[in-house]
């Protein structure tokens, strides 16, 4: 199973709910409930839209870092990835 690809999924999944929460956001605004407004439908998707781009940034930073350690690291690669991260997994049972 490519990993790669499903993160890539994954990413792609989470730009489209960050899509349909702006949607939504300016129906509201078509609507009158001011895009800053505190109207607490406006401030729910605020918040999905940021923890949305949260997780897809460190998506992709963590994808970018095990590509630095597969450049630099050769054959262990994994467990200098792992070590990191900060985890005390080993590299197979990661």
């Amino acid at each position: 199973m490519n990993q790669h690809a499903n993160f890539s999924e994954v990413l792609s999944d989470l730009c489209s709910i960050n899509e349909d929460a702006e949607r939504t956001r300016q129906f509201l605004v078509g609507r009158g409930i001011g895009y800053r407004s505190q109207d607490a439908r406006q401030l729910a998707l605020e918040g999905i839209q940021c923890d949305v781009g949260a997780c897809g940034n460190w998506i992709n930073s963590l994808l970018g870092l095990k590509k630095l350690c597969k450049e630099h690291y050769d054959e262990q690669w994994e467990s200098e990835y792992l070590r990191i991260l900060g985890t005390r997994l080993s590299a197979s049972s990661a």
